[in-house]
């Protein structure tokens, strides 16, 4: 499926379920690692991107650089440093030997070749690549720099194994709370005490 200017692609597999960006970067990479086309054995990813999907390229010894959300930091971040692949989960994938942009057409090639070489179809390919559950929280607030109060950073440092990323919206006034993990349960406890503190501090 492709998004309206086609810049963007994701697949649905034969079971139904989406094959998404974070899935899509994982499998291309090895198959660009194998073809010695992955410069500097490293893949560029926003912030958002699965933790599962980053377990799973360290695993197969392929370095990750995190951005900020957009395309456009991550082909910032590809032409300083002469990367090769880099992407979003909502599909917008560069191949920067192919083109500077995303391109929904390179992506499907490049995904279909991986499928052909592999002799998996899609939905075990997917299955290869962890794909951690994720709750995000927004909190409205009156004051979006309550995030960086020193309670947050506390509360912050106390989890381990699960990532948690804050961030103001640039357009209302909510503090995204994102949490990430292996256990649904868990992650929804750690996005609920975040919520609670923030709404804390924005009442001083």
């Amino acid at each position: 499926m492709y998004d309206g200017d086609g810049d963007r692609c994701i697949f649905v597999d034969e079971k139904g379920e989406e094959f998404h960006g974070d899935k899509i970067l994982g499998i291309t990479a090895i198959d660009l690692k194998k073809e010695n086309r992955l410069k500097k054995n490293n893949v560029v990813l926003t912030i958002l991107s699965n933790m599962g999907l980053e377990e799973f390229l360290k695993n197969n010894e392929i370095n990750v650089v995190r951005t900020k959300v957009g395309d456009r930091y991550i082909l910032e971040e590809m032409l300083k440093n002469d990367y090769t692949l880099g992407g979003e989960r909502s599909g917008h994938i560069i191949y920067r030997d192919k083109s500077t942009t995303g391109d929904g057409l390179i992506t499907t090639l490049e995904v279909l070749s991986s499928l052909v070489k592999s002799g998996l179809t899609l939905h075990d390919l997917s299955n290869r690549i962890p794909d951690y559950p994720q709750v995000m929280v927004n909190v409205e607030v009156k004051n979006k720099e309550i995030y960086k109060n020193k309670k947050v950073f506390s509360l912050m440092k106390s989890i381990k194994d699960y990532r948690v990323i804050i961030r103001p919206s640039g357009t209302e006034p909510v503090i995204r709370v994102l949490v990430e993990g292996p256990d649904l349960e868990k992650i929804t406890d750690i996005a609920n005490k975040f919520y609670e503190l923030i709404k804390e501090l924005d009442k001083e």
